[in-house]
């Protein structure tokens, strides 16, 4: 550890390790196979690259985003560290190069995206030039169970085991012990140590706010950029990012734009004092900033994982930093609408494989350039180009088919004019038309001249000319037919048809992983209502600890003034009052919502309650001791324990869980959010009102006046409030029938089953006597 924490000064410039690098650093350092799961900002990246940079040899790093990897890379090289990257935005020689650095043992981190794996060359490298450690960033990107897979990920661990590579660790922000087990599966390591750590954030606090409209969404954005500080709005859909930028007048990020927009973007963002940006969440990989003080969900994401990953982007300085979740049950259908196009049926996915394997016959060939809307006119009953992508990641996942990149696309390129033509356009170099007439010259000199052409990349041409793509688009454009020849490449992505064998997917599987995403989604719906500490929620979620910290900054911890509320054990009297609240949840399962039931076990007098058969049910008025209020935030609570949740039918209603049937058949003490007791504000009876009171009180005989002694006594025996025992409304009830046994007992208006069971037999017997 000391040669460590030397690295970690030498190179870092930091003097100690944040809270479980070291544990981590020093495994890696030791050279085990160890899966990290780390969440956004507790210092990941620095827990392989110190190891790697103190120990000898070199490290290869998968990761999945070329920006992301560009940006570690410049920052490692501005620290003086030895990295490069690869990827295919590189010139063949520029790549060549960087192997032969690696093979000389001039570089110690190498960056490279998984599908570099494809590559011959880049497999002959690692083949007969080993290195120390191959690390996987964004490691749940390997699981069909994480919320970003990728299928190039899948081979990995094949691929290392061809290799003979002696170490794999694999690092995500975001991984459920599900995923952690599939992690070390899928890369055929199943002896890796799991590492779990870093998940308590205590300076962010974080809040939900319901918003059911939009207009609710935008005025409390609003009222939250009053303050002005650096904040992401994080939108599910593009139509949502357009959305919040019209509606705000706010910069925005999608990946629909530009990339000169989406550049543009990025720099205001890094370099504005106080930035405010709605974007989807392709935002974020990669951007450097440690002062982002604000993260905003306009809507909720599909999985906690997601979530996690966002918040964290938040406070990365440590600093007391905010993050809002603007909540509307109708996202989910949002959510359950991408989930399908994401997880393509059994048909659909037959359907295009039939097409593309008509199209090889037809043409001969079997490397298209065509977009998914091109190719979904061709495909009966296909939905657009959003399932069609879905469904070629299943048939690449499958090895049917491989799909190319945009960057990686080429178009062709000539000289129009001759070397000395071109030379008295552009003497010299100044301009940026000139630069890149004079760059190609020095390349390829009169190669391109008399109508010859080359294939070639845009990337590759901003390799050649040090221009950056928008750049050379813009000269591409006013250099063509005069000086150049010039077809651009196009514009999507291709692919190549592998085989044209018969369909041997696993479709029973795909179904599964459709309900792994549904019921990740119900997780993220379930957290939104908890009634615990939102972080102690998440780091239980995520394996991480089953301690009772909470970080007392949420909306859960600090709830807002006049609800009050705190995290304890249940008594007795509100066990059973959860038990009553339970059971008239199951019996009107997926029929009622969360205010209906609140209204219906408080005796509401609202005409959809008494105007309906909901007043005859045995559960009206249950609980009618307690206001909606109270009840609706109890409802929550349970929500928040697994014990209910909220499903989709026409509106969101309330189901039992089998953990909450477990519940109702053996009851037991529960530790969760109990709200606070509302201060209810006493006011004078109407003179209607009196005029009732006064009639029940002269009509209230005897055995009414027996019978209030008698709920007293069990009241004192039970330690509870007598309303808790039976209302005064039960009271004059069995006054006015009289039941005889305990069935006609249970079966007057606000005793139903568990009073019954508790108290019947002893008001039975006194009704009996007289």
């Amino acid at each position: 550890m000391n040669e460590l924490r030397e690295g970690l000064k030498k190179f870092f410039s930091f003097d100690t390790f944040l809270e479980g690098q070291d544990q981590v650093i020093e495994q890696v350092y030791k050279g085990d196979d160890i899966c990290v799961v780390m969440p956004t900002g507790a210092g990941k990246s620095l827990c392989y690259q110190l190891p790697a940079l103190v120990r000898p040899g070199y490290t290869v790093v998968i990761s999945p985003l070329i920006a992301l990897m560009k940006d570690q890379v410049d920052a490692l090289k501005n620290k003086g560290i030895a990295a490069e990257y690869i990827n295919s935005t590189q010139s063949q020689s520029m790549q060549n190069a960087i192997l032969m650095q690696a093979q000389q043992g001039m570089i110690k981190l190498l960056y490279v995206a998984p599908e570099r794996m494809r590559s011959q060359a880049f497999r002959d490298l690692l083949k007969d030039y080993p290195p120390e450690s191959l690390v996987v960033d964004e490691a749940h990107c390997i699981s069909q169970w994480g919320h970003d897979f990728r299928p190039d990920y899948t081979r990995l661990g094949e691929s290392a085991e061809k290799l003979g590579i002696k170490q794999i660790c694999a690092f995500t922000a975001t991984a459920t012990p599900r995923v952690r087990e599939d992690i070390k599966k899928q890369l055929h390591r199943p002896a890796m140590d799991v590492v779990v750590t870093g998940f308590a954030r205590p300076n962010l606090s974080l809040s939900i706010e319901d918003c059911s409209k939009k207009d609710q969404k935008l005025e409390k954005i609003r009222e939250l950029m009053e303050d002005r500080k650096p904040t992401i709005i994080y939108c599910a859909t593009r139509k949502a990012v357009e959305e919040v930028m019209d509606g705000l007048s706010v910069r925005g990020y999608h990946g629909g734009m530009s990339d000169k927009d989406r550049n543009d973007a990025q720099d205001y963002f890094l370099y504005d004092p106080n930035p405010v940006l709605a974007a989807t969440n392709a935002f974020g990989m990669g951007i450097d900033r440690a002062d982002i003080r604000q993260v905003i969900h306009y809507n909720f994401p599909g999985a906690l994982e997601a979530y996690y990953q966002e918040v964290g982007r938040a406070g990365r300085d440590g600093e007391q930093s905010t993050c809002v979740l603007l909540f509307s049950f109708a996202d989910r259908y949002t959510h359950e609408f991408l989930i399908d196009l994401n997880n393509p049926d059994e048909a659909i996915i037959k359907s295009t494989w039939d097409t593309l394997r008509k199209m090889c016959r037809d043409t001969g060939e079997n490397h298209f350039e065509m977009t998914l809307s091109e190719l979904a006119e061709s495909i009966p009953k296909a939905k657009g180009d959003q399932q069609l992508s879905g469904v070629m990641k299943e048939l690449e996942k499958s090895n049917y088919i491989r799909r190319g990149f945009r960057q990686e696309n080429t178009g062709k390129m000539g000289f129009a004019k001759s070397r000395e033509e071109l030379l008295a356009d552009f003497p010299t170099a100044k301009t940026q038309r000139a630069i890149f007439i004079h760059r190609f010259l020095d390349r390829y000199g009169e190669s391109l001249m008399n109508g010859a052409m080359i294939d070639i990349s845009y990337y590759q041409m901003c390799s050649i000319t040090g221009l950056k793509p928008e750049q050379v688009k813009r000269v591409l454009n006013a250099l063509k037919g005069e000086q150049i020849h010039w077809e651009p490449p196009f514009s999507g992505r291709s692919f190549e048809v592998l085989s044209q064998d018969e369909l041997e997917i696993d479709f029973s599987g795909l179904r599964k992983r459709r309900e792994s995403e549904i019921e990740r989604l119900d997780e993220m719906i379930t957290y939104v209502h908890t009634r615990d500490c939102r972080q102690d929620y998440l780091i239980k979620y995520f394996g991480a600890d089953d301690s009772t910290w909470r970080c007392g900054t949420c909306d859960r911890c600090q709830p807002a003034s006049g609800t009050g509320g705190e995290y304890r054990r249940l008594t007795e009297v509100e066990t059973r009052q959860a038990l009553r609240l339970m059971e008239a949840v199951d019996n009107f399962s997926g029929y009622l919502g969360l205010s209906k039931i609140a209204m219906l076990v408080t005796g509401s007098r609202d005409a959809s309650i008494i105007g309906s058969r909901l007043k005859d049910s045995d559960h009206y008025g249950c609980l009618d001791m307690l206001d909606q209020s109270h009840v609706r935030e109890l409802l929550q609570s349970l929500e928040g324990k697994g014990l209910v949740k909220r499903t989709k039918d026409k509106y969101p209603v309330l189901k039992v869980t089998t953990m909450g049937h477990e519940f109702i058949e053996r009851p037991k003490a529960l530790e969760i959010m109990v709200p606070g007791k509302k201060k209810r504000i006493k006011r004078e009876p109407s003179r209607a009102t009196a005029a009732i009171q006064r009639k029940k009180k002269v009509e209230g005989g005897d055995l009414y006046e027996e019978m209030r002694q008698l709920r007293n006594q069990l009241a004192k025996r039970d330690d509870v409030e007598p309303w808790l025992v039976l209302s005064n409304a039960a009271l004059k009830a069995l006054e006015d029938e009289k039941p005889a046994d305990l069935e006609a007992f249970r079966k007057i208006k606000g005793i139903g089953d568990y009073r019954a069971a508790r108290y019947g037999k002893d008001f039975l017997e006194l009704i009996a006597g007289k």
